[in-house]
């Protein structure tokens, strides 16, 4: 089996009306010195996951020609901008590749998996807050302060564990410190896990709601006064807001409400490894209707998390542990070799 597992990813952005055609490829050559290291240091198949980062453009473009499978060829295994197209006179990226540090792991890892993600010229290196693994905010904070170059995303921060004041000023010291390089996204949390630690909500839309608009206020700079359901401050602003622009807020979520929802109070949307392609262009429609009812015409970041396995039988690892986390159904990648291998036969198979 090819030690990088690749395939494309073949997704449709709408710009107003317009189907865009966006070719999302996996790493090859260029990234084996990334999937060397995580194959030394741990056995887990599928360890680190590929992260894919596509702007959703609002503005009428037109995809270069490169987006297109047939212009591709073999060269283009190695890619991290597909398509670009033009907003407000800037050319802007259509995709960005990186890599997730899974919560699995061991949070010593962190530091010689981040520099190496730095050094080989990925774009992004996501992680995230599960219960009760890695606390999201030191993490990324650690991350970015052992590279130089690599954004990166924590995705994400459950809403119901962090009063919003305290998510917005960590949000802001990150931003202040690393100006450009922490993205922020916050969700609803894994429901069973809030009730553990007495946090659940009865309407966990409303909260997330609450707290996307006070959170996105608080890194504009405003001063917030607000008496929700959930979210109440009292003159509350930050002394240390963002200096630069402000902070883009992006929201984990799933459901039709909750993309909705992120479409109309958020400025990014992400998605989980279990969303198979279908689900990506529904959760868009989705996340469009909820633009449209605010009324919103800024870019609209989409984030989707894909599995990946490196190494011999890598497949069937991949398999393997999906089904002993109760995955077996989330979206696979596939042998790079154009024949089909026996290691995809088995999983298949199994």
């Amino acid at each position: 089996m090819a030690r990088v597992i690749q395939r494309p990813f073949v997704d449709r952005a709408v710009c107003l009306g317009c189907l865009l055609s966006v070719l999302l490829f996996v790493f090859g050559v260029g990234a084996w010195p990334f999937w060397d290291l995580v194959a030394a240091q741990k056995s887990r198949a599928f360890q680190i996951g590929f992260i894919v980062v596509e702007a959703l453009i609002v503005c009428a473009c037109t995809a270069k020609s490169s987006a297109s499978p047939a212009a591709a060829g073999p060269a283009s295994r190695v890619c991290t901008r597909t398509t670009a197209c033009s907003i407000l006179g800037r050319n802007t990226p259509m995709t960005q590749l990186g890599a997730v540090f899974r919560p699995q792991l061991p949070p010593e890892d962190l530091r010689s998996i981040a520099r190496l993600a730095d050094e080989t010229g990925l774009e992004e290196l996501w992680l995230w807050e599960d219960c009760f693994r890695q606390g999201g905010v030191s993490a990324a904070a650690a991350a970015l302060a052992w590279t130089e170059r690599v954004r990166v995303g924590i995705g994400l921060l459950p809403v119901p564990l962090r009063n919003v004041a305290v998510t917005a000023m960590e949000a802001a010291t990150l931003e202040r410190m690393f100006p450009g390089r922490a993205v922020v996204a916050v969700g609803h949390g894994v429901q069973e896990w809030m009730g553990q630690v007495g946090a659940r909500v009865e309407s966990p839309v409303t909260l997330l709601r609450e707290h996307l608009v006070a959170l996105r206020a608080l890194l504009r700079g405003e001063r917030l006064t607000t008496g929700g359901r959930y979210v109440r401050l009292d003159d509350v602003a930050l002394d240390w807001p963002p200096s630069g622009p402000a902070v883009p807020v992006i929201a984990g979520v799933t459901g039709p409400r909750s993309l909705r929802l992120s479409g109309e109070c958020a400025d990014g949307t992400l998605l989980t490894a279990s969303t198979p392609p279908d689900g990506v262009r529904r959760a868009r429609q989705l996340i469009n209707e909820g633009r449209a009812a605010a009324g919103r015409t800024d870019p609209h970041r989409l984030v989707v998390y894909l599995l990946a396995a490196t190494g011999a039988d890598a497949a069937e690892r991949l398999l393997r542990e999906l089904t002993e986390e109760g995955l077996a159904d989330s979206p696979r990648p596939r042998c790079r070799r154009r024949r089909r291998c026996r290691c995809q036969g088995r999983a298949a198979a199994g």
